[in-house]
């Protein structure tokens, strides 16, 4: 196998990574979710739409693939989310901020 470089993502990777989504999901999910939800979820909108997403984020430096603690998401599920937790380790989980 020929060695591979792993590297920050780019504007012009936008495209690549809406379709490994898209298509992640489309061959993951049948028969793990409704059928019209996974239509929508994975048709040529959806891949617009994760296209322009990824686009605006790499652009704005702010993608995923960001190692800088500022530009890190921070992530708080609502409090209906962490009441839904079934376990109390899952629910500590849902109610802390990350940093």
């Amino acid at each position: 196998m020929p060695p591979f470089l792993v590297r920050p993502a780019t504007p012009a990777d936008a495209p690549g990574i809406a379709h490994v989504h898209v298509t992640s999901w489309r061959e993951t999910y049948p028969g793990r979710m409704p059928e019209d939800f996974l239509a929508r979820a994975t048709g040529e909108v959806a891949r617009e739409r994760r296209e322009g997403f990824w686009t605006r984020h790499l652009n704005a430096g702010t993608g995923e693939s960001s190692s800088s603690p500022s530009r890190r998401a921070k992530w708080s599920p609502s409090p209906r989310a962490a009441r839904r937790a079934t376990t109390p380790a899952l629910a500590r989980s849902c109610t802390r901020s990350t940093r």
